[in-house]
């Protein structure tokens, strides 16, 4: 009975004892303190008549609210890991968008470098021919025969390279450079590669290193000899750049081959040539 009584005082003081089987020990003993553990052996009384384990309320709220609270941790601790261990992307935004400028603005440089690419090299040559049909020093014959038979005596502008003749007096366009062609009026005296007559010798092509672009000049060495007024200038690049030969003793035409200061040179790509004669 004193028993009894001393349980019913402690749950009176206590609120409501709860009951555990005996031997019980509560498994998260060791987050209390020597005074925690003192107090618990006081709060923990025996029923001699049923043999079981009886704990004041209070004091069992306490450890179910202690163990929760080691359960919780248990929990945040596992799937932190968790979440650690899943894949994340390495790049933060900031970057993916840097990539991405960059990537872009690469794409667009090289769409442009191959769109030239394409295009390629390009150059003209046309011709301006403002002499008369028949200049002065055609043979006065030739002349009264053309007049009585009403033919009109050709001078053809005239443009060969290795050879073959690429025009007549038409605009002569090239994709791609044109080295070492030749030009010439064709009076009727002329030979084929223009002897005895004035001569332009032609190089235009795209400076692939500084001082090897393009590159004009007029002739008369022999066997070439002045026949009519003839000049070059530069367009669509180096614009205003040429010379003209109007006698035969022009300096701006080659005498000897040691006259390379007469050639006039261009650097700058696709540049196009006009040839004049009698201008």
């Amino acid at each position: 009975m004193g028993v009894r009584n001393n349980l019913r005082a402690t749950k009176s003081t206590e609120s409501q004892a709860l009951a555990f089987p005996r031997g019980f020990r509560w498994p998260n003993a060791h987050l209390s303190t020597d005074g925690a553990r003192s107090q618990d052996r006081e709060l923990l009384k025996t029923d001699n008549k049923d043999g079981h384990v009886l704990c004041a309320a209070s004091w069992c709220a306490t450890r179910i609210a202690l163990k929760h609270v080691h359960a919780r941790k248990i929990f945040k601790r596992e799937e932190s890991q968790v979440v650690s261990q899943q894949p994340s992307f390495p790049f933060s935004p900031l970057f993916v968008t840097s990539c991405f400028t960059m990537f872009s603005v690469a794409a667009l440089t090289l769409f442009a470098f191959a769109f030239a690419s394409v295009r390629g090299e390009s150059h003209t040559i046309t011709f301006t021919n403002k002499c008369a049909l028949f200049p002065l020093g055609l043979d006065s014959s030739i002349f009264k025969l053309s007049r009585l038979s009403g033919a009109a005596l050709e001078l053809s502008p005239t443009l060969i390279q290795n050879g073959n003749v690429l025009s007549t007096g038409g605009a002569y366009t090239t994709n791609g450079p044109i080295s070492a062609a030749i030009a010439y009026l064709q009076t009727g005296s002329c030979g084929f590669n223009g002897e005895d007559c004035t001569l332009l010798e032609v190089t235009l092509q795209n400076p692939t290193s500084p001082g090897s672009g393009s590159s004009v000049d007029l002739s008369l060495i022999p066997p070439h000899a002045f026949s009519v007024t003839s000049g070059f200038g530069y367009y669509n690049g180096c614009d205003g750049t040429g010379a003209d030969c109007s006698s035969a003793d022009c300096p701006t035409a080659f005498h000897s081959s040691g006259d390379t200061t007469v050639q006039v040179a261009c650097q700058d790509d696709n540049v196009d040539l006009a040839i004049t004669f009698c201008d």
